[in-house]
């Protein structure tokens, strides 16, 4: 019995030590190194559990099952990926196979097993094919890379990788853009499909796209930008479509954007698609059409354009207008590089606005009508005329005496040329009055031809802004005996006005102008109402006062046949002369014209000249 309880005792304790060694000891899984062809292979710390991996030549079924991020290249696969060629990788986030070879197709489910794959990276292979199911299973995917393979046609083939953010489709061989190419990809921020055969897109291509901030097709055929081909992309930042043929930007096709990158360098257009960027809610930030073929600028080209960034450079302007510039608010705009000779000084409002003209890289013509532009590139940082450390500092080429010398160089001898100096030309044309004069003796007038002299003086000057006044001068009519010619000159004169002249005039009234010209308004305005007042009253109050004039014009003449002398007494009262002047006046055409005379001692002395 004793025997008995004590074999049952120990086996008790066999059992609880087998459990509690059994759930502290670690089971061990089996897990097979990396091939000798992996140059990378990272475990786990204290294991041997590989979790990256890069290898070359190395299948992905020959890793160890537990990797996570995988990298391939130059491997060499059956013609077909399917889902045996990913065998038990279900740990694997990122797949990178590149330069590998017999990958042509993608068969359905290929990558099913990958259920946590994050990125997905298929890069200059022979990849041929791509179906609807070709990614069915990937519901993680958030990165997809295709780009240098030989894809000719994609038809559906991203519809079940709906948390896909970044597609990269760039040089393959593709040549549509059709309608249900990206259906189903709500959530795409980045999409690249540069360096491709493209020549057609489908107006409703980019519909699904609703959260795209990133569009590359740069380096295809396209040659037409339709209208309505971006709507819907109202998150849309940067669009990149250089280095096409595209001539023709329709009205509308950027309407719905939102645009701050812009890229249409290296085209076919020959005047700048102004109509395009009509009724956007906000232009672009910035704007490339750098090589391209634009040959002018016209009137209100950018009228509305409120961007910080214009690059016209290396292209082939030769022209510009006068109010090219006029409407908008560029901040920095680069002409470098093109075929422009001079510049109208109407653009100077504009330059002093903008922070940045980059002109170098033209033909300059350093004459009298450009000495503006060389005054003020002289007197200007280098940051206003260069956009960069590298564009090209401004020099005369067309004119000999400056050819090849800087601005700064040319403009002491060009102000000596143009402002010191004025030539004055003065072209004197006359001709001799006919000889043969033709007199009509039935018309009162001689009716003599005569040819005019004419004279005119030229001024040549720099820029002239000039105000012409003609005199003309009295043309007398001859005598009907006079046989000499009559003359008749007209002169012109021009007021001269040199680029200082032009650049002095305020473009608008100082504020200390503005307050000095109130002033003198509230003091004229005072004065006035002062005089108003106060003047009228002491102009009525002299006007009926008795003045000595007037008294004189009142005193009735008194005639004597000789002087007589009247001594008035001197409690005598001055007479009241009520006598009318009409009385007064008949009084004195019967005198003998006397002359009166009134003493201040109230003696009346009379003189008669009888």
């Amino acid at each position: 019995m004793a025997l008995t309880k004590m074999w049952l005792w120990t086996c008790i304790q066999m059992c609880v030590y087998l459990l509690v060694t059994g759930v502290s000891s670690p089971v061990s899984i089996p897990s097979l190194p990396c091939p000798s062809g992996c140059t990378t292979c990272e475990t786990l710390p204290h294991s041997s559990y590989v979790i990256r991996a890069t290898c070359s030549g190395v299948p992905p079924s020959a890793l160890p099952t537990s990797v996570r991020e995988l990298r391939v290249k130059n491997a060499v696969f059956p013609g077909v990926l399917t889902p045996d060629s990913f065998e038990n990788k279900t740990d694997l986030t990122l797949l990178e196979m590149t330069n590998s070879t017999g990958c042509g197709i993608i068969w359905n489910k290929a990558f099913s097993v990958c259920s946590k794959l994050n990125n997905l990276l298929i890069e200059n292979t022979d990849l041929l094919q791509v179906g609807e199911l070709s990614f069915w299973g990937l519901v993680g995917l958030e990165t997809l890379s295709l780009k240098n393979n030989k894809l000719m046609k994609i038809n559906k083939a991203f519809v079940h990788v709906k948390k896909l953010t970044h597609l990269d489709l760039s040089f393959n061989e593709l040549h549509q853009i059709t309608s249900n190419m990206f259906q189903g990809l709500t959530k795409l921020y980045e999409l690249r499909i540069q360096g491709n055969l493209i020549t057609n897109i489908d107006t409703d291509a980019f519909s699904d796209l609703t959260d795209l901030h990133e569009l590359v097709l740069a380096q295809n055929q396209i040659t037409i930008i339709d209208s309505g081909l971006f709507q819907g992309l109202s998150n849309l930042r940067k669009l990149d479509i250089k280095d096409n043929k595209i001539t023709t930007i329709k009205a509308g096709a950027f309407n719905g954007t939102t645009l701050d990158q812009l890229d249409l360098g290296d085209n076919s257009l020959t005047a700048f698609p102004s109509v395009a960027f009509k009724n956007l809610t906000k232009s672009p930030k910035q704007i490339n059409l750098a090589k391209n073929t634009i040959v002018k600028l016209d009137d209100f080209l950018f009228d509305g354009l409120t961007s910080q960034y214009l690059d016209l450079s290396q292209n082939k302007i030769s022209s510009v207008s006068n109010k090219a510039f006029e409407g908008c608010s560029i901040l920095m705009v680069l002409l470098e590089r093109n075929n422009i000779s001079t510049m109208p000084t109407e653009v100077l409002p504009f330059w002093r606005k903008a922070r940045v003209v980059s002109i170098g890289g033209n033909p300059w013509q350093c004459d009298c009508d450009l000495l503006w532009m060389v005054q003020f590139v002289t007197n200007s940082s280098p940051r206003k005329y260069r956009a960069h450390g590298s564009s090209p500092v401004p020099t005369c080429a067309r004119t000999a005496k400056y050819a090849k010398k800087l601005f700064n160089q040319a403009l002491p001898g060009l102000e000596a040329d143009c402002i010191t100096t004025t030539t004055a030309v003065l072209t004197t044309t006359t001709t001799i009055a006919s000889s043969t004069l033709e007199t009509t003796e039935t018309t009162p007038e001689a009716t003599t031809k005569l040819d005019t002299t004419t004279t005119s003086i030229v001024y040549s000057t720099t820029r002239m802004t000039t105000t012409t006044t003609n005199i003309p001068t009295t043309t007398t009519t001859p005598a009907p005996t006079t046989a000499e010619p009559t003359t008749i000159t007209t002169v012109s004169t021009k007021e001269i006005v040199t680029p200082e002249k032009v650049a002095s005039k305020p473009d608008s009234l100082s504020p200390g102008l503005w307050i000095g010209l109130a002033v003198l308004a509230t003091i004229l305005l005072a004065g006035f109402i002062v005089w108003f007042l106060f003047g009228k009253k002491k102009q009525k109050t002299n006007n009926n006062k008795i003045k000595p004039e007037d008294l004189q014009n009142e005193i009735p003449p008194m005639v004597t046949p000789r002087m007589i002398q009247v001594q008035a007494p001197a409690s005598t009262a001055m007479p009241n002369f009520s006598t009318s002047k009409k009385k007064i006046s008949e009084n004195l055409m019967a005198t003998e014209n006397p002359t009166l005379k009134l003493h201040n001692s109230n003696t009346l002395q009379t003189t008669s000249l009888a």
